[in-house]
């Protein structure tokens, strides 16, 4: 069953406003392709009632080196792995904790798990796939998924 709504309209402008902290151009919205080398976050999500969702945000590897480099000031910084992942993990934080500014319940935000694809296990518990919206950012993929509990 689901609980929580939300359009596709609302979905891309959280997505724009969480996208303006970490990189200077605008996603653009398009068909789903996908992502063999980048990273993962899941952001896991708790109501006081006991209901949990987890959000899922992927990105190629190139699109998280934009990302830290946007975040570090400098677009020709060397940027290591562990600096990918937590910015990766921000980014979901920033798009979860948006989503759940949405709903006026209480919920608790669980602290990002960021893997590189190679590793991706699904969102933890038993869930149900309940949305996805996919994009590039120039001609790197990103991807958000949406799991509901059953």
């Amino acid at each position: 069953h689901y609980i929580m709504k939300i359009t596709e309209e609302q979905l891309q402008e959280l997505v724009c406003s969480s996208w303006e902290v970490f990189h200077h151009e605008k996603p653009e919205f398009k068909e789903c392709d996908e992502i063999d080398d980048g990273l993962a976050a899941v952001v896991h999500l708790t109501s006081r009632n006991g209901e949990e969702y987890a959000v899922e945000f992927r990105c190629s590897r190139r699109l998280a080196i934009q990302f830290a480099r946007t975040a570090f000031g400098d677009e020709g910084a060397e940027v290591e792995e562990s600096f990918m992942e937590d910015v990766v993990g921000e980014m979901t934080n920033l798009i979860g904790g948006s989503i759940l500014g949405i709903f006026n319940e209480e919920y608790q935000l669980d602290p990002p798990e960021v893997h590189f694809l190679s590793d991706v296990t699904a969102p933890r518990g038993s869930r149900e796939f309940g949305w996805q919206l996919c994009g590039e950012c120039g001609d790197e993929r990103f991807e958000l998924n949406w799991y509901e509990q059953l």
